[in-house]
């Protein structure tokens, strides 16, 4: 995104963001306020078994699967690099198996 001059030249003054026209920016809307019941509902949640569980459990889950997919996404370079006969090999008609594994991670 490309500042414009006008963007760049907004400056903060006591009655909120200001252009160089003099405009004023509508104020930001502020959060409501929460209850106390709702507060109080929220505040210990990440100390109970099930959210520690459900922690572990994503954990779990991302860990096998970003080295999965980071040894997927360098076979086909290191195989191409390696092994270019075996990639070149033809599967169906003229696409080969570097076409198909290519294909295959989109």
């Amino acid at each position: 995104m490309r500042a414009t001059a006008r963007s760049v030249n907004r400056r903060r003054s006591h009655g909120g963001w200001q252009d160089p026209t003099g405009q004023k920016a509508p104020p930001i809307a502020e959060a409501p306020p929460e209850s106390a019941a709702e507060a109080a509902h929220w505040e210990g949640l990440e100390e109970t078994a099930e959210f520690k569980q459900l922690v572990e459990g994503a954990l779990a889950f991302r860990s096998p699967a970003t080295i999965f997919f980071l040894a997927y996404y360098f076979a086909l370079p290191l195989s191409n690099g390696l092994f270019p006969n075996v990639m070149r090999t033809e599967i169906v008609g003229h696409i080969n198996l570097a076409y198909l594994f290519a294909l295959s991670g989109s």
